[in-house]
């Protein structure tokens, strides 16, 4: 069987908030449980079950449990990890992993079944099988399906910029790029595009967390069927075309409304990388940057962000928040689209 090892990247994305779900965790250096969830239409528990290193018992886990280098966590539907740097990791199963030593990363992780998918800008690496796959500042994923009777499937993808990924040591370095997959086993080295299917379940897991997250900052579960079609939706315009900004912002305002600001941050921060330095869009940006600082109780950034706002255009703030935070246009020139 071949070796994956994904040595790098070739795209530079904007810092992932450092602090993106440590808010949930009980260690600032450990892995952290942030959120879990059953998939679509299933029971609301669906609590993983974690096994201590050196521990054949199990304890169910919850929301800000830190987990140890060999721990494992197995369970059913989704779950959000949190790395000490900010890496935002999501599993979708049936799903077991076990958790390693980061040994320079943010954090590191054998997977034994299920999908995993990783955000950042941090470097992560993630084993499963013989496959090595670690990168930094992109989306990327491993997906180990086992059936009985059939050798192990091990699958690795790229949603947003291009990893290179080497067989073995002594193999030349391959390129994944973005909208790829490769299938990897038994001399097996299969590339294919990224399709539909595989859009949508991305997009279903990562609306389905959200989801699990707002439910736990308390957010009633009235119309959950409707926010999770809303969350998917968005995610997928964004999963087909990553540099769809109003896509970005929706989402980032979306989850500002279902108390989870920190995933708003991400997506900002995601958006604003992709605008020309001149463009007025920024504006856009920043404001719903301060809005999600102002959810997070941080006035001091929001006020930061609200200002950096109406200086390129006094009209993005409604007049009322203009007042709170004794905003100024202060003469700036508003920006005009790149010609």
């Amino acid at each position: 069987m071949r070796r994956c090892i994904v040595v790098g990247v070739a795209v530079v994305l904007p810092p992932l908030s450092a602090q993106l779900c440590r808010e949930d965790c009980t260690s600032p250096d450990k892995v952290c449980i942030c959120a879990f969830g059953s998939e679509p239409g299933g029971a609301e528990s669906a609590r993983p079950s974690v096994m201590r290193l050196g521990s054949f018992e199990r304890e169910l886990g919850e929301v800000r449990t830190a987990l140890e280098p060999g721990d494992q966590v197995v369970g059913l539907g989704a779950l959000e990890l949190a790395c000490p740097r900010g890496s935002r990791i999501t599993v979708a199963g049936p799903y077991s992993l076990v958790v390693l030593p980061g040994a320079g990363q943010d954090c590191a992780f054998n997977l034994l079944r299920g999908t995993v998918h990783v955000l950042g800008e941090q470097a992560t690496r993630i084993e499963s099988g013989l496959v090595v796959m670690g990168s930094k500042r992109t989306h990327y994923g491993v997906a180990q399906q086992r059936r009985t009777g059939e050798a192990p499937r091990t699958q690795v993808f790229v949603y947003e910029g291009e990893a290179l990924c080497r067989p073995d040591p002594e193999s030349a370095a391959r390129t994944v790029r973005a909208g790829s997959k490769v299938q990897v086993g038994l001399a097996v080295w299969q590339r294919s595009d990224l399709d539909h299917r595989d859009m949508e379940q991305t997009a279903g897991t990562l609306a389905w967390m959200d989801l699990a997250k707002a439910r736990g900052a308390g957010l009633p579960p009235e119309n959950a069927g409707l926010r999770y079609e809303q969350l998917r939706d968005l995610y997928l315009r964004i999963l087909n075309n990553p540099k769809d900004v109003q896509s970005r912002l929706q989402l980032a305002r979306t989850q500002v409304t279902l108390r989870i600001p920190r995933g708003a941050l991400y997506q900002l921060d995601r958006a604003e990388a992709v605008l020309a330095a001149q463009d007025p869009r920024i504006a856009s940006v920043a404001a719903a940057r301060g809005e999600a600082y102002q959810a997070m109780g941080d006035p001091e950034r929001a006020r930061r962000e609200f200002q950096r706002a109406v200086r390129i255009n006094p009209d993005v703030l409604d007049p009322a928040t203009r007042r709170r935070y004794r905003l100024e246009a202060e003469r700036a020139p508003r920006l005009r689209p790149p010609d």
